[in-house]
């Protein structure tokens, strides 16, 4: 029902497109048309607020499959698997996990000690077909210092990563699935980070 808002610009188009043909037929007749002119502004001034007022009241999926990317990302540099584990949904499942409640103790284990100092993620993809929905983004990671990635490897890396992710049944977003593609530019997979 929401379709016609995942793209934030499309009553705003409307609104330009109206008031641009408003004007368009004031000019070929100004006498006659003047109230057709007053009609088109406004109708353009509506179409202009409403496009303001639905891009601030509805959360499209796309906002809110973007949202929970960015949580998953600001808790893995928080380094907070508790609110990693409200992300995640009751049935993810990976080629290395097989429950999330071993990917909530990998979790655990890996981010018990300093590890992430920030990341900057970029977002390659995103496909929606409710209800499920396909991202895969890069994300650079800095690591912290203290950290034993920083110390035996590098300062930074680089991760290509593919995340599935299920509307729930309170139509909010869990992701159901996490896969590495690349690390620093090398074909990777959760098993080239667990060896």
């Amino acid at each position: 029902m929401w379709d016609i808002f995942e793209q934030p610009f499309t009553l705003l188009f409307a609104a330009i497109l109206t008031l641009f043909i408003s004007v368009v037929n004031w000019m070929i007749s100004p006498l006659k048309q003047s109230l057709y002119l007053k009609a088109g502004i406004g109708a353009a001034i509506f179409l202009a607020i409403a496009a303001f007022a639905f891009d601030a009241l509805v959360d499209t999926d796309r906002e809110k499959i973007n949202a929970v990317i960015e949580r998953a990302v600001n808790a893995v540099e928080n380094e907070n698997c508790t609110a990693i584990g409200e992300i995640i949904a009751k049935n993810y499942r990976d080629s290395y996990h097989k429950t999330k409640k071993s990917l909530i103790y990998d979790c655990v284990k890996l981010l018990s000690e300093p590890l992430v100092e920030k990341t900057v993620t970029t977002t390659l993809s995103l496909e929606t077909a409710p209800p499920q929905a396909t991202t895969i983004f890069t994300v650079r990671i800095v690591f912290d210092k203290r950290s034993f990635a920083y110390q035996n490897f590098n300062r930074q890396m680089f991760a290509k990563v593919k995340v599935d992710l299920q509307k729930q049944s309170n139509k909010e977003w869990l992701i159901s699935r996490v896969e590495i593609f690349e690390i620093n530019r090398q074909p990777a997979s959760w098993k080239t980070i667990k060896n």
